[in-house]
């Protein structure tokens, strides 16, 4: 049986996203700021269109669902969070 992060391979990967921050002039997507978050949304939509953008995002926020308060993976599950609420 394959895992999740198999089976959703062409969403799960954050590669897309953080090609996108990186021609926004950020390294990584995690380095994006809350101000470019709601550019960065939009971007993404025009690229992937809206129902794949939302289907990336989702997936990671469900990759990190358990992450505890505090921790990197929990930040990043928020930042997904905001940017799809622009989506």
């Amino acid at each position: 049986m394959r895992t999740p992060e198999e089976r959703y391979r062409h969403y799960g990967h954050t590669e897309p996203m953080n090609e996108l921050a990186q021609e926004m002039g950020y390294p990584r997507l995690e380095d994006l700021p809350e101000h470019l978050e709601k550019e960065f949304a939009e971007r993404l939509s025009r690229r992937y269109g809206k129902k794949s953008a939302r289907g990336m995002l989702i997936i990671q926020m469900v990759y990190r669902k358990h992450a505890p308060p505090g921790t990197k993976e929990h930040r990043l599950r928020e930042k997904f969070r905001r940017i799809l609420e622009h989506v």
